[in-house]
């Protein structure tokens, strides 16, 4: 009798059912230009105290090599509570694109990796998705003309009396006189001094060209160095070039360079050295990340706050 109890009681009280979680991935716009950024929303619901273990490469290897993602709003995650003990988690990226969509009108894939919540792997929703990428002004749709309407053959309007052919010595000077002013506009233009050209924009020019170059790692993260000490040596007066790390490191510190920028140039050249004395080279995505390093370094040091 007690076990047929035991029995109907498991039978008839329902039991607790696992609250289920969702992780769905969201981008600003479907379309931007190759010189814009996209931002990429990641939003999980579950049960309340969420753990969230996000994968060490969030996007796929295929979305990785057209996609630069950094984190946006200084990589806060946001926490919020919601009914029925459940709680919400959000963050956000920004990507750029190293690639034009090709053909055009067509997305670049933006596929993410599962992530971990609550010790259980869960897919993003949706599974795929995609960003047209245009050349900056986009591309030109084509658009549909009107025919011209058919007509008749129409009557030709009866030629112009003869008139006698003004002199053509007019003409002549009027075509000269535009020779030699021509030619004195082009001699004044090639004498005008060239337009300068900032050191970041150098150095930011040299690195694009850099991450779209299939050299060996072991040139392009060597490269990668000597971009940054030109631009410094350039920019700050430092003999860069010429100094060990910490030669320009301590020549930094005396210009009252602030903590932050020195301690990120730091890691940035002590790799590089790694690389070129002991042999320590990236793989390919490792390479990709310093040079986007760099970048961001470069782009932040040339701000009003940075040192001058």
């Amino acid at each position: 009798m007690p076990c047929a109890v035991v029995w109907l009681w498991f039978c008839t009280v329902p039991l607790p059912v696992a609250a289920p979680v969702r992780a769905t991935a969201e981008v600003d716009r479907p379309r931007i230009t190759l010189a814009e950024s996209v931002r990429l929303t990641l939003t999980i619901e579950g049960p309340a105290n969420l753990t969230v273990e996000l994968p060490s490469q969030l996007l796929s290897r295929e979305a990785h090599a057209i996609w630069r993602i950094r984190e946006a709003d200084g990589g806060r995650v946001q926490l919020t509570p919601l009914p029925d003990g459940r709680q919400q988690w959000k963050r956000v990226y920004q990507l750029d694109a190293f690639a034009l969509s090709h053909p055009p009108n067509t997305p670049l894939p933006l596929v993410l990796n599962p992530v971990w919540v609550n010790r259980q792997q869960v897919h993003w929703e949706p599974e795929w998705l995609g960003v047209v990428v245009d050349r900056i002004g986009g591309e030109s749709a084509p658009t549909e003309q009107t025919p011209f309407p058919i007509t008749g053959i129409e009557e030709l309007p009866p030629p112009a009396p003869f008139a006698a052919s003004p002199s053509p010595w007019p003409w002549i000077a009027l075509a000269v006189l535009g020779v030699v002013l021509g030619a004195a506009v082009l001699m004044g233009w090639r004498r005008r001094p060239p337009v300068p050209v900032s050191a970041e924009a150098r150095a930011l020019a040299a690195l694009e060209k850099l991450a779209g170059s299939c050299v060996p790692v072991a040139q392009r993260v060597e490269e990668v160095a000597a971009i940054v000490r030109e631009f410094i040596e350039s920019r700050f007066a430092i003999a860069a070039s010429k100094q060990t790390t910490a030669e320009l490191l301590a020549a930094a510190t005396e210009q009252g360079w602030p903590v932050e920028p020195t301690h990120t140039l730091r890691l940035l050249l002590e790799e590089c050295d790694r690389a070129k004395f002991a042999g320590n080279l990236p793989d390919d995505d490792g390479c990709r990340r310093l040079i986007g390093r760099a970048w961001d370094w470069i782009n932040d040091i040339g701000r009003p706050t940075g040192p001058r």
